[in-house]
Order: structure tokens, then C-alpha cells, then sequence
């Protein structure tokens, strides 16, 4: 399937012997009602797998088909974050089933992050550590909660019971508070409002990732988000995963990014430097 306007996807193995990470879309022909009268919207979704090799790739991959096939079922009045909802509570279920069905899969997961971008305004929900950011007027705003247990060590700093630097050292950093496994999401986020998006001459770009992005700084992500901001989604695409290569970590982790313009831009070819 070909990316519609405005969307590019990107992916990079990194230094991983296997491929956890995945994701899809929906074009949504009727805005968010899927065949009713109204703008072109999409339904972006991208889920990194946890488990090892086989089992995180089948839990990302099961988790994404299966939110999107629950949004598709649903019936169109129903409102967006109630869809968003049924979905994520489709893919959970699906997760449980594979595990049933096989138990040396138990322990397999995974994140999930989805964005509905209809009638100009974006609602999400996401599970997990998995970003979504806006950018909009020169200014690159994280939307969704990090589910991992970053945050609550960066609260702890702020009390003054660690430093930041052992924070950063800490093993417990990037483990995970809520994911896609098959149980009681202990920890969802969906606002119950949109996000009103706005429209040119200053156009908002959405960016969808899996945490192997986060080798670069919030920073560097803002600086090359902005230094793009004229260029079509895939200049963007490409710069952010030339950057992570560049950093050649050793350890670096499956990196995937969905960008994608709610109002295409002008393709502009940028010079080479």
C-alpha cells in the first residue's frame, strides 16, 4: 500500500538482530466517519514489540492489525476517543488470545501509540513509551504521556531525593509502566477533547515514533523537526534517522517514525550540505 499524501514512514534496524517495531494507516474517506460526507482524515498507528525476536515482532504487528480492524468495525457515529478506545481494547484482547493459544509466548507485548487526524483536529491514545509530537509554529511539543518509569525518575529529581545524573544512570529508566499484553492496561491516555490543528500559512507536522528515536535529544528532534519544517515529510523522515545512525551507538535500538502534514506541503528539494 502506498502512502497517501503528506505521510512517510521510515525504519531502521539499528543495531538489533531483529525487527520489533511496526505500524500502519487508515485513510479515513469521510474525515473520522470512514465514508461520511466531509475532509480526508487518517488513522496513523505504530506499536515497538517487547517479548524477543519472534514474540515482540508478532505482538506489534498483531496489535496494530487488530486496532485497526477494530476502528473499521466500529459503527461511524460513534465519537473518535470512544473508537480509539475500543480499538486499543480489540488489540489488548488479541494479545491475550495469541498468548492462550501458545503460552511460550507469555510475557510478549508491546507499546501502541495511535493519532485519528480528522476535520483538522488530532486525537490519540497510547499505551507505553512510543512519542507523539506536534510540531507548530517553530515549536515541537511532546502530546502523549510516557508510560515508562522516566518520568517518575525525573520527579524524583525535582524532590531532590536523586540527582538528574543518576537518574540517567538508572537500570530502571526505560521500563515500562503500562503495555500492550494481553491484561488490565493499568495506564491509558486519550484525552476526551481534540487538539485543534492549525492551518496554513503555518501548517502543524505530526511526528509518530518508537523509542529508538529517543537516542537523539528532545533538542536535536526540535532542531532538525524545525530545520525541515518547508520540506516535504520525507526530507523530515530521513534526517531523523540519518541523525540516530550518526550516532552510532552501539546498542542502538529497532528506530521507526511516521511523519505526516495534515496539509501536504509543496515538495522542496533542499540543497545539499
Amino acid at each position: 500500500m502506498c502512502n497517501p499524501p503528506g505521510l512517510t514512514t521510515r525504519i531502521s534496524q539499528g543495531a538489533r538482530a531483529y525487527q520489533e517495531d511496526y505500524c500502519d494507516f487508515l485513510v479515513l474517506d469521510g474525515g473520522a466517519g470512514d465514508g461520511d460526507a466531509g475532509a480526508p482524515g487518517i488513522l496513523l498507528v505504530l506499536a515497538d514489540g517487547m517479548g524477543g525476536h519472534v514474540a515482540g515482532a508478532l505482538a506489534s504487528k498483531t496489535a496494530v492489525a487488530n486496532f485497526i480492524a477494530a476502528w473499521q468495525a466500529q459503527n461511524n457515529t460513534a465519537d473518535i476517543p470512544t473508537r480509539l478506545q475500543n480499538a486499543l481494547a480489540a488489540a489488548n484482547d488479541s494479545m491475550r488470545e495469541k498468548i492462550a493459544a501458545d503460552p511460550a509466548l507469555d510475557g510478549m507485548g508491546c507499546t501502541l501509540v495511535g493519532a485519528a487526524v480528522a476535520d483538522q483536529t488530532l486525537h490519540w491514545i497510547s499505551v507505553g513509551d512510543s512519542p507523539l509530537w506536534l510540531l507548530r509554529g517553530g515549536e515541537l511539543q511532546r502530546l502523549n504521556q510516557d508510560h515508562s518509569m522516566a518520568p517518575v525518575l525525573q520527579n524524583l529529581v525535582a524532590a531532590g531525593r536523586m540527582t538528574a545524573a543518576e537518574a540517567a544512570a538508572d537500570p530502571r529508566r526505560n521500563a515500562l509502566r503500562s503495555a500492550v499484553m494481553g491484561k488490565e492496561l493499568t495506564l491509558v491516555d486519550c484525552p476526551d477533547a481534540p487538539l485543534p490543528l492549525p492551518p496554513p500559512p503555518e501548517p502543524a507536522r505530526i511526528l509518530l515514533a518508537s523509542d529508538g528515536l529517543q537516542t537523539l535529544s528532545n533538542n536535536e528532534i526540535a532542531d532538525i523537526m524545525r530545520q525541515c519544517a518547508a520540506f516535504d515529510s520525507g526530507t523530515c523522515a530521513d534526517r531523523l534517522l540519518q541523525a540516530v545512525e550518526a550516532k552510532q551507538h552501539p546498542r542502538q535500538d529497532n528506530t521507526t517514525v511516521m511523519v505526516h502534514d495534515p496539509v501536504p506541503r509543496t515538495p522542496i528539494t533542499p540543497r545539499l550540505s
